[in-house]
């Protein structure tokens, strides 16, 4: 699959990259290839420009984007905010959800067991 790598993305964010890094790493790549969403919606895009836009909770987990950013970064991106755009975002942000609560499980996992 050519195109940006969701996981990458995931673990990136995870290791600390600084947001030019990952920014870096999007541009090297068209968001906008149909096998991401064939409506062009403008929704791959606009993700990837919410990148800096993560809310974590006490812990320093993700807990999802701030939602409050998505129309002014659409705005200057001159996406158009549809609900269909908005649901594209909100799969994108589900898939990094789930994949950062499965890596934090597995590290979890992991230290359990060089505790013993």
């Amino acid at each position: 699959m050519s195109g940006v790598d969701p996981q990458e993305i995931t673990e990136m964010i995870q290791a600390g990259y600084p947001p030019d890094q990952i920014e870096a790493y999007i541009q090297q790549f068209r968001v906008d290839e149909p096998e991401f969403f064939p409506d062009e919606s403008g929704a791959p895009v606009l993700f990837s420009r919410l990148q800096t836009q993560w809310q974590r909770n006490g812990t320093g987990s993700l807990t999802g984007l701030n939602y409050m950013a998505i129309e002014p970064v659409a705005r200057m991106l001159e996406v158009k905010m549809t609900p269909q755009v908005f649901t594209h975002l909100q799969v994108m942000e589900s898939h990094v959800l789930k994949e950062m609560s499965e890596r934090d499980r597995r590290s979890r996992a992991q230290r359990q067991i060089h505790r013993r």
